[in-house]
């Protein structure tokens, strides 16, 4: 006789499913094929622009990150970091809006699409996927510059040195704490 246990355990060995997505690939209809061959393209596109875009955020950070400000610079430099640093935030966070607008769209598309044509539906999901996670990319691409741009600006302002070092961890959380208190 099999010990009940001994069946759930093996149940946890099953290896991982395919996504979805590769599964409805092979009953995709001629409509689904061709409206994946046309989303496939312009997602390659809208990646590839998003990509040389980060690079060049990058080479960009790497630059000004190698450029060091002498604290304290003057207050018109202290000014412009301010405001670019308000820029990069406020243009993620209206990414971030239309991000998550583009994942209530892509969901009701992709709702409508299945009941027409389910190869529809499942290019549907794929394409909005592929958008969606690129449009994170980007919003986290920004918030990090944004984060850089506040590095500097902190180095570059001599007001804001001279505050407690902390070599320990709960140190500095015991600090923080007392700061929110």
């Amino acid at each position: 006789m099999f010990d009940p246990a001994l069946l759930l355990s093996l149940e946890a060995l099953t290896p991982p499913q395919p996504p979805v997505t590769v599964q409805e690939r092979a009953w995709l209809s001629p409509l689904g094929t061709a409206a994946q061959r046309v989303s496939q393209r312009l997602v390659e596109a809208y990646g590839t622009k998003s990509e040389e875009w980060s690079r060049q955020l990058d080479a960009f950070k790497t630059q000004l990150e190698s450029f060091k400000l002498q604290a304290p610079e003057s207050a018109e430099i202290l000014a412009t970091l301010d405001r670019l640093i308000e820029e990069y935030e406020a243009h993620a966070e209206i990414r971030a809006m239309l991000s998550r607008r583009l994942i209530k769209r892509v969901h009701r598309d992709v709702k409508g699409l299945f009941k027409i044509d389910p190869s529809l539906g499942a290019v549907g999901r794929t394409t909005g996927d592929a958008l969606i996670a690129t449009e994170r990319r980007i919003v986290e691409d920004l918030l990090d510059f944004a984060l850089v741009l506040r590095a500097v600006r902190a180095e570059a302002s001599g007001e804001d040195r001279g505050g407690p070092m902390f070599d320990d961890a709960e140190a500095l959380k015991r600090h923080l704490d007392a700061l929110a208190a």
